[in-house]
C-alpha cells in the first residue's frame, strides 16, 4: 500500500514476486513511466486494481493491472478492462518469447544476421517439445 500511495509515478500491477518476476522485468522496459509492482497471482492483481480504482476519491494515483490470459473468455476480458485491468494475448507472459515477431526483434537488437534460421529452428524445437507431451 505504501509503495503505491508513496510513489509519484503511475502504477502498473502485474503477476509475480518482487525477486523473481518476468512480468516486472518485461513491463518495466515497455512502460517506463509506470512503477511496476508484482503481486503474486492474477487474483491479487484483479482485487487490488479494482479496490484502488473504486476508491479514486481517496487518492490521485493512476492504477492499472496486466494479467496473463489463462483461458479467460472474451466476456471476462471485456469486464476486466472496465476496471483498467488488461489481459495479454498469450496464456503466460513467457509465451511472448516464443512469438516469431518477438524472436525477430530480439535477434535484430543483438545484431544477429540469420534471423529467419533462428525463427525456423525455434518453431521446430517448440513443435518437437509439444509432440512429446
Amino acid at each position: 500500500m505504501l509503495e503505491i500511495l508513496g510513489n509519484r509515478q503511475k502504477i502498473l500491477l502485474v503477476e509475480g514476486t518482487p525477486d523473481k518476476s518476468t512480468d516486472r522485468k518485461l513491463y518495466s522496459k515497455i512502460f517506463e513511466d509506470y512503477n511496476i509492482i508484482p503481486l503474486e497471482g492474477c487474483g491479487t492483481v484483479i482485487q487490488t486494481t479494482k479496490a484502488y480504482n473504486r476508491m479514486r476519491e481517496f487518492h490521485y494515483k493512476e492504477v492499472k493491472g496486466i494479467i496473463d490470459r489463462d483461458r479467460k473468455a472474451e466476456e471476462e476480458i471485456n469486464s476486466l478492462r472496465t476496471y483498467d485491468i488488461f489481459v495479454s494475448k498469450v496464456a503466460e507472459i513467457e509465451n511472448l518469447f516464443l512469438l516469431p515477431e518477438v524472436i525477430r526483434i530480439v535477434a535484430r537488437k543483438q545484431n544477429i544476421e540469420n534471423v529467419e534460421e533462428i525463427v525456423s529452428a525455434k518453431k521446430e524445437k517448440t513443435i518437437g517439445f509439444l509432440k512429446k507431451i
